[in-house]
């Protein structure tokens, strides 16, 4: 029996891309289940996260969860887990691909700066723009 050489290929070298969503779950993990402060990079409190961060984070968190959802819903089939096209997928230029080009990420970086807004906390905004 033989293999083709995408088989043989480990993942971390494809070209599929295939590490680079395997470092994007770390990330998403240590965001979602990592600390929300360090020694060194304390959180905020006080009227201005209770009043202006805590609201507002809470808004960005919602429109980057809608846009997020909005990209999965009109890439509908061509959606692929790995950054690379499938075989006969087609470019989609409608919906929240008319707005931004990449709903799917913008929608992540949106809802994580929202969400550290929310939570307070400028270490998990500093993760969030690593994702």
């Amino acid at each position: 029996m033989t293999r083709n050489r995408s088989q043989n290929q480990q993942w971390w070298r494809s070209a599929r891309g295939e590490w680079y969503v395997a470092v994007q779950l770390l990330l998403f993990a240590l965001f979602t289940f990592g600390p929300e402060s360090t020694a060194r990079i304390p959180r905020w409190h006080g009227p201005i996260q209770q009043f202006v961060a805590q609201p507002l984070g809470a808004i960005l968190t919602l429109c980057g969860a809608l846009l997020f959802l909005a990209g999965i819903i009109y890439l509908g089939r061509n959606l692929a887990v790995v950054p690379y096209p499938k075989a006969g997928s087609e470019l989609v230029t409608h919906g929240a691909y008319r707005l931004v080009r990449h709903p799917i990420y913008s929608g992540i970086i949106i809802g994580a700066l929202g969400w550290s807004l929310w939570k307070g906390s400028f270490f998990l905004c500093l993760l969030g723009f690593q994702i």
